[in-house]
C-alpha cells in the first residue's frame, strides 16, 4: 500500500498544483470582482442576468485569447508589422 502511495504522489500533487496554480486563482479573483462591479454599476439587474453578462465577457476573452495564441489576433498580425 506504501509503494502505491509513494507511486501516486507526483501525479496527485501535479494535479493538485495545476487545480490551484497562480492563473486559476487570479481569474476566480477577477471573476468575482467583475460580477461585485457589474452589480454595482447595473444594480437594477438580477444576478442571473450579471452572471450572463460575467460568463458572455469571460467567453469572449478566452475566445480572443486563443485567436492571439493561433496567429489570428494580435501584433503580429497588426498593419504596421514586418512581417
Amino acid at each position: 500500500m506504501k509503494e502505491n502511495i509513494q507511486k501516486a504522489y507526483p501525479y496527485v500533487m501535479s494535479i493538485f498544483i495545476s487545480v490551484v496554480d497562480f492563473w486559476s486563482i487570479a481569474h476566480f479573483i477577477n471573476g468575482v470582482i467583475c460580477v461585485l462591479l457589474f452589480g454595482i454599476i447595473f444594480s437594477k439587474s438580477s444576478s442571473k442576468n450579471l452572471l450572463y453578462l460575467s460568463l458572455a465577457i469571460a467567453f469572449a476573452w478566452e475566445g480572443a485569447e486563443l485567436a492571439m495564441e493561433l496567429g489570428y489576433l494580435g501584433a503580429e498580425t497588426s498593419a504596421g508589422s514586418e512581417a
